[in-house]
């Protein structure tokens, strides 16, 4: 998270009315320079002889760039390449309301359900001195010595304005350009009058706003709905306290009063996007509930996995695809499990390779955990039980080896049976070679011509005139 936040209700702490300030700083690049503002901005504004002197527009032009200051002189930020916009609202006990503003963070008021803006983006495509780039830190860009830090290419000098509040001002917001990506400013203010009129605090109003305007697949991180989101409501009492607001703002809203206020929250995503979404994050959790092996499931570590789909729709295991293990009980075969090779009562193919067993509970004998096939043929069980007959005690190894050696031994019987007559298909015999004493071999030869033209030539009269018999 880059973004930082401020909210100092006793600004001054040795008085008994005091100043309030409200503050959002938006990182980018690191949460380095939003930290250090969050931390330092209002600090710097109090200790100010301006702010002493209630010159409120001049101490916060100082708090701004003396922070600017403070962090590019620190060496902690000496190396940190982040920065931050900031906004931050100051309220007097004169009923004053200064906000200061560098960056394309934002700060709205709702006057009878109106919009009122108290700061101004700055973006690269506005127009006369509002298109300077303004942020704290950055001091990649600011390294030109010869200006002053409000002349640089990126300046920490903010843009201030000063209200006087009114006794229809509800609410004003401080929110970061996460939010305003998504919303409007008169969008916002009716949301948060529809949610106060809905019986919501305004601590739920802001997850609702943040929720409201989160992306939903935010997996590709780009695009509006993705950025970090900070917002601040700060209900304008006028000696209310906060119940007595709750019920001033839903009378306004349930009669009507001033600015109209819809019914609905504006929608910012589509509903198709939306229902896939809700889909994707069904099928997910559905999975997420599921366990990693379903009943019956052989370990994946030391069992093919075979499945067969039943008339009913239920799926269950198929050990015909599955390598034979040692013996298994009958418990296993009920339970659809693979044996466990790591109990006394049963030993691996290592095992049985390196000590042959006696006990008879090891072999594979007929109808345990033998599936037969139905496409095999009786010749084929047939050699099976022979094999199964001839020793009970070979291990599982040595009964494959000597079933592909029969299989071997068939296949090459049938190849060797049939003539070379017989054969279709196969490319024809390369020549015999001609040994030493063998019928010698005519190459073909080509004499020269020497520089007679060919009769081709002299068929096509194409002789070179040079040497015509007609040249005088």
């Amino acid at each position: 998270m880059e973004d930082a936040h401020t909210i100092a209700l006793s600004l001054d702490q040795d008085q008994g009315e005091s100043n309030t300030f409200f503050a959002v700083y938006d990182g980018h690049g690191g949460y380095g320079a939003s930290q250090f503002s969050g931390e330092r901005v209002h600090q710097h504004l109090v200790a100010t002889d301006a702010y002493r002197n209630k010159e409120y527009i001049a101490a916060l032009k100082s708090a701004f760039l003396e922070t600017d200051e403070d962090m590019r002189t620190s060496s902690n930020y000496r190396r940190d390449g982040s920065g931050c916009t900031a906004v931050a609202a100051l309220v007097t006990t004169e009923g004053k309301l200064y906000v200061a503003n560098a960056g394309d963070s934002r700060s709205v008021l709702s006057n009878k359900g109106e919009v009122v803006p108290l700061s101004f983006d700055h973006k690269p495509q506005n127009e006369s001195n509002l298109a300077l780039a303004r942020a704290l830190g950055d001091f990649d860009y600011k390294r030109n010595k010869e200006l002053p830090p409000e002349a640089q290419i990126i300046t920490a000098d903010p843009e201030i304005t000063e209200r006087d509040i009114t006794d229809d001002d509800e609410f004003f917001v401080v929110a970061c350009d996460g939010i305003w990506d998504c919303l409007s400013s008169q969008q916002v203010i009716d949301v948060v009058r529809r949610l106060v009129a809905r019986g919501k605090e305004l601590q739920e109003i802001c997850e609702e706003i943040c929720e409201l305007c989160l992306a939903p697949d935010t997996n590709g991180g780009a695009g509006i709905g993705t950025d970090n989101m900070t917002i601040l409501i700060v209900a304008m009492l006028h000696g209310r306290t906060i119940e007595e607001w709750y019920s001033w703002v839903k009378q306004r809203v349930d009669k009507g009063y001033g600015y109209h206020t819809p019914q609905d929250l504006p929608p910012i995503y589509s509903q198709v996007r939306l229902s896939a979404f809700r889909r994707r994050r069904e099928v997910w959790e559905k999975r997420r509930r599921e366990p990693k092996a379903l009943a019956g499931e052989p370990d994946d570590s030391s069992w093919l996995k075979a499945y067969i789909l039943d008339a009913d729709g239920t799926i269950t295991p198929d050990y015909r695809f599955m390598p034979r293990p040692t013996a298994l009980n009958q418990s296993q075969i009920d339970n659809s499990q693979p044996p466990n090779n790591n109990e006394s009562d049963g030993k691996t193919i290592q095992q049985e390779e390196d000590a042959e067993s006696t006990s008879s509970d090891e072999t594979i004998r007929p109808g345990e955990g033998d599936i037969e096939d139905e496409d095999e043929t009786e010749a084929d069980r047939q050699r099976v039980r022979d094999i199964r007959s001839q020793d009970a005690t070979q291990s599982l190894r040595q009964q494959v080896d000597e079933l592909e050696r029969d299989e071997m031994d068939q296949d090459m019987a049938q190849i060797s049976s049939k003539g070379a007559s017989t054969l279709q298909g196969e490319a024809p015999p390369p020549p015999k070679p001609s040994g030493n004493n063998g019928p010698e071999i005519k190459q073909f030869e080509s004499l020269p011509g020497g520089d007679a033209p060919s009769d081709a030539v002299k068929a096509e009269g194409l002789i070179d005139s040079s040497e015509g018999p007609f040249k005088l």
